[in-house]
């Protein structure tokens, strides 16, 4: 039988001791960066708006307002029925369809393809308020205000609205 004499013994013994301490330290800062990760993406929300017909056209769809993680926000749209190589312009308003206002923030044109489009204007942080001032924008301040998206028939025919929904 060998014998370890007490000074070996206590060299195993300090090492193994520190390899734990660096194994649970490793562990925890783990442990930390993962839920850190996580809390990050679990406030990040989206919001559907339902985008009806309007003065008699076909075309509705949905808009999805998404909130981005550096308090921007993007605003997807996808429309049915569209109509064939017509770029339509789209814009969210202050007010409501029935109490209209100003442009606050314009939207990326989709081009109809006489049956399903999709546009997607991406990290949005301004627009204009109801008194035409620019403003800061975030996912909060585009959502609690009364606002709506109006689709309008074409640039040249900005007057003719083909669908439109409001944010509340």
């Amino acid at each position: 039988m060998k014998t370890i004499s007490i000074k070996t013994f206590n060299i195993l013994s300090a090492s193994l001791v520190g390899l734990y301490l660096i194994a649970i330290l490793s562990f925890t800062l783990t442990s930390c960066e993962k839920k850190d990760a996580a809390t990050s993406t679990a406030t990040l929300r989206t919001k559907e708006i339902a985008l009806d017909s309007a003065n008699g056209y076909a075309v509705y769809g949905k808009a999805i307002i998404a909130e981005n993680a550096d308090h921007s926000f993007n605003v997807n749209i996808t429309l049915q029925n569209t109509i064939k190589d017509t770029v339509m312009v789209m814009h969210i308003h202050n007010g409501s369809i029935t109490s209209t206002g100003n442009i606050s923030v314009p939207l990326t044109p989709i081009t109809g393809t006489g049956t399903q489009a999709t546009g997607t204007t991406l990290n949005i942080n301004s627009g204009f308020n109801a008194i035409g001032s620019s403003v800061n924008l975030n996912y909060d301040s585009i959502i609690k205000p009364i606002r709506y998206i109006n689709v309008h028939y074409s640039a040249s025919k900005l007057d003719t609205i083909i669908a439109h929904g409001n944010i509340q």
